[in-house]
């Protein structure tokens, strides 16, 4: 059975259209990153996009090429070469139209610097660029990376024991997530009970 990350790198291989082919590309870096760790691959992907001249002309590459870099940093720890990296993207964007793929970008770029300062604790910087993100998101009615991203503002909250903001933030990514139980909805709801026992509210917490 093929992994995520052979049928997205076999997608984009097959792939005739220049830009398309180099969006599928962008995809299957995510998958290396996020899935496998596989950061000597992505790596390379990254170096072959560059040399691509052909690939180069679309204005959407240079931000999403920050955004892996710096995704790349991250998951090495290297959170504050990530968030200069991650400004660097946010000035590629705003040179380039807003278009659905471009208002994307600039969603994951906002979500990954607050999760950069979050993990140096600067909780003020995490919120606005969690808050940004949710804009972005809003823009292009993207309710599963709303969802997302209430649940990385959730932990903010958590870290600091603001249990009531936390219900809050949790209460909202379930709004967004939709129907149907999965993984990630099921984790949210174990979460949002664990808060609400933490306010002392049993009756609540019993429900979740």
């Amino acid at each position: 059975v093929k992994s995520e990350s052979d049928s997205l790198r076999s997608a984009y291989l097959l792939e005739k259209n220049d830009s398309i082919k180099t969006e599928k590309q962008f995809r299957y870096i995510g998958s290396l990153l996020r899935n496998d760790k596989n950061f000597a691959a992505a790596e390379k992907e990254l170096l072959a996009i560059r040399n691509s001249k052909s690939q180069l002309k679309f204005s959407t590459t240079d931000p999403w090429l920050y955004f892996y870099d710096a995704l790349l940093l991250y998951y090495n720890t290297q959170y504050i070469p990530s968030i200069i990296l991650l400004e660097k993207a946010r000035l590629s964007i705003r040179r380039a139209d807003e278009s659905p793929g471009i208002l994307d970008c600039a969603a994951k770029v906002y979500n990954l610097t607050g999760l950069n300062y979050s993990n140096i604790n600067d909780w003020e910087n995490a919120q606005t660029n969690y808050q940004n993100a949710i804009n972005a998101y809003e823009k292009v009615n993207d309710s599963a990376g709303i969802s997302f991203i209430y649940v990385n503002m959730a932990y903010i909250f958590i870290d600091y024991q603001d249990w009531l903001n936390a219900a809050v933030s949790l209460q909202k990514s379930l709004q967004y997530m939709g129907t149907g139980i999965n993984s990630r909805q099921a984790m949210t709801f174990s979460t949002l009970a664990d808060v609400y026992s933490k306010t002392g509210n049993e009756k609540e917490a019993a429900f979740f």
